[in-house]
């Protein structure tokens, strides 16, 4: 049914913590799972950069130990706008299913930053899985 996925991963938190729903998204090589990670350039001010290339290895390792277990991986490691990011990457490759995770924030921090979650669900065209706080 979703041949092509979308995970996008906040690599704040250990990607190890959802390996295992990625397997099981991806099955038995019938699927092509796209790992996401959006360094958001309004946070990360002039880091942006440097945390963008070390993203981008944390992410590739990842993805090539999801590889050696069987798994199609590709991976994209993005500067901008988190859900504006996600969207756009979910349209590129055609994604049937966009996978995000749900963090706790305060209400607070919820009013004034809005959730990257609630965004891609709000304005996705493709079918979202959200997982509450990105944990198996």
């Amino acid at each position: 049914m979703f041949e092509r996925i979308v995970v996008a991963l906040d690599l704040s938190e250990d990607p190890e913590k959802v390996s295992g729903l990625i397997r099981d998204l991806g099955g038995e090589g019938r699927r092509r799972i796209y790992l996401i990670h959006v360094v958001d350039v309004d946070s990360a001010g002039p880091m942006a950069g440097t945390l963008q290339a070390d993203d981008e290895k944390a992410l590739k390792s990842f993805a090539e130990r999801l590889s050696k277990e069987g798994l199609e991986v590709e991976t994209r490691v993005a500067l901008g706008s988190p859900a504006e990011e996600i969207l756009s990457f979910a349209d590129e490759v055609e994604a049937g299913l966009v996978v995000v995770g749900r963090h706790r924030k305060g209400r607070l921090a919820k009013t004034f930053l809005g959730s990257v979650s609630e965004a891609v669900i709000r304005r996705s065209k493709r079918p979202v899985l959200v997982l509450k706080e990105m944990t198996p």
